[in-house]
């Protein structure tokens, strides 16, 4: 057999997400498979971020809520889906390719205050600022629109995060849902 007729299709395309090697094989003259290692590389994940009302916004958001709050936390589903989710909330989806990965809401607390609400990411993506990017864009948004400043009801162990987003507790501890909370407040 000639090197002219030697098929070289390539394998392990489709985890190049991940990490795998980008391989390519051919058959030698002996017909034996001969796996060689052409290139190595490592694709960035594809982040994309929407702020955003609308649908898709929507059940991205009900996606990862009900994963973090209903599921792994235990919070009742009828607690957690109340009646502000409507198409018309504001949204923040942080979607890593085609995955949503974490979340917030936008609530309009009085004329100059934002309120974000149900900030969550999901479990497997924990660690990685997804939860800062999301709060950050609805900051960001609230200012576009002329509020001056920022409020969230956090849970207590979630205290820490917001701290490190430059929030200060301003309330006692009080129970939302069953869960302890106190207000977290900044300007923006």
């Amino acid at each position: 057999m000639s090197s002219a007729n030697m098929q070289t299709p390539t394998v392990g395309l489709m985890s190049a997400k991940i990490g795998l090697p980008v391989q390519k094989y051919r058959k030698s003259d002996d017909n034996q498979l001969n796996i060689k290692v052409q290139e190595v590389y490592f694709e960035e994940p594809i982040m994309k971020l929407i702020v955003e009302s609308s649908k898709p916004a929507r059940g991205a958001a009900a996606y990862i809520r009900m994963s973090v709050f209903v599921l792994e936390r235990g919070i009742a589903f009828r607690d957690e889906f109340d009646d502000k989710d409507s198409d018309s909330m504001v949204y923040a989806v942080l979607f890593d390719d085609k995955v949503p990965v974490a979340t917030c809401r936008f609530e309009t607390y009085n004329d100059h205050t934002l309120k974000v609400g149900r900030v969550a990411t999901l479990k497997e993506a924990r660690g990685h600022g997804y939860g800062r990017k999301v709060v950050s864009a609805l900051e960001d948004k609230a200012k576009q629109m002329g509020f001056t400043h920022s409020l969230i009801h956090s849970e207590m162990d979630a205290v820490k995060f917001y701290q490190r987003l430059g929030y200060e507790i301003t309330s006692d501890v009080f129970y939302e849902d069953g869960v302890p909370c106190v207000v977290v407040e900044k300007d923006l």
